[in-house]
């Protein structure tokens, strides 16, 4: 950064840093909630404001105006200290062909036209609407800059004022506190009333899927404090899935008594209540799920079937 104060320079990074966390939302398509295609659009034209405020605000308001090359040394001599003028010149480069460039001169220490004139180290002859380069002082700024004798001055810009570009970034800041206000309602919303809590609980996880067997500790021992974990940071709740086998088909259910399934079905579920009152904390919403069939299938289908409600 050139030229700034400190506290300038903590406001730049600060508004830098949050263009970037805005960028970073837009393109990534989430941010409270799940960005809408507008919203998205909506924060990379916020991110694009915050960091090149000028853009705007040279649409609004031209940042030049033009001078008639006549009156270079009277535009010289009025602009503020630390400005630039932007000047365009028609000549002959080094081999002798025609050229035409803009040269940026930045305005010279002086309490005049005619100081600031002598400290450029050019002298112009002016002839009719003309302006052309009569003398240029050996090593002198206008040398360095690339003023040459016979040069034709053809435009002058001269800065005007204007409001500072960076009152740009309170429209830009209003544009986003309209996506979170947005994004916060939809998403408390889509919540049931009796989830609707603070945004800092996270809605995709709302149901914590739990696949054990009863039999194997090794199926769980390391899954489920992971997933007791989830549900008390997300406040969601836990569903603990067990599968057994399709006792009801004719070439299964042949070699079992009649009431085998629901007897099953009733000491598993009692083992599964078991497990949950000794494993599971008490503040945890907890269900217990049986499911019949293929182990992969079964769990897959029961994770859909939440996934729909």
């Amino acid at each position: 950064m050139i030229d700034v104060t400190f506290m300038q320079g903590i406001v730049v990074f600060i508004v830098a840093t949050t263009a970037m966390l805005i960028f970073a939302a837009g393109t990534q398509g989430y941010m409270i909630a799940r960005n809408r295609w507008y919203e998205s659009l909506l924060l990379l034209l916020v991110a694009f404001t915050l960091f090149r405020p000028g853009f705007w605000m040279d649409r609004i308001h031209d940042p030049y105006e033009s001078i008639p090359p006549t009156q270079f040394a009277e535009a010289l001599g009025s602009v503020d200290d630390g400005s630039n003028l932007r000047v365009q010149i028609a000549g002959v480069d080094d081999y002798g062909d025609p050229m035409t460039t803009y040269i940026l001169v930045p305005v010279p220490s002086g309490d005049n036209s005619e100081e600031r004139m002598e400290a450029l180290g050019m002298e112009l002859l002016a002839d009719g609407d003309q302006a052309v380069v009569d003398f240029v002082e050996f090593g002198s700024q206008a040398a360095e800059l690339g003023f040459d004798f016979d040069q034709e001055i053809i435009e002058v810009l001269a800065p005007v004022d204007r409001w500072t570009k960076e009152w740009m970034w309170i429209p830009a800041l209003v544009i986003f506190g309209l996506v979170v206000l947005l994004q916060r309602r939809r998403r408390e919303n889509s919540l049931p009333m009796n989830q609707q809590q603070p945004l800092k609980e996270a809605i995709m996880y709302q149901k914590i899927l739990l696949p054990v067997d009863l039999n194997e500790e090794g199926s769980w021992k390391k899954a489920l404090p992971t997933a007791i974990t989830l549900c008390k940071t997300f406040g969601a709740s836990l569903h603990v899935v067990t599968v057994l086998p399709e006792f009801k088909m004719p070439m299964v259910g042949a070699y079992f008594p009649k009431d085998f399934s629901k007897k099953a079905h009733e000491a598993v579920k009692e083992a599964q209540h078991a497990f949950i009152q000794k494993n599971v904390p008490e503040e945890i919403q907890t269900q217990s799920v049986i499911v019949d069939g293929s182990p992969w299938e079964a769990i897959i289908k029961a994770g859909k079937s939440w996934m729909s409600t």
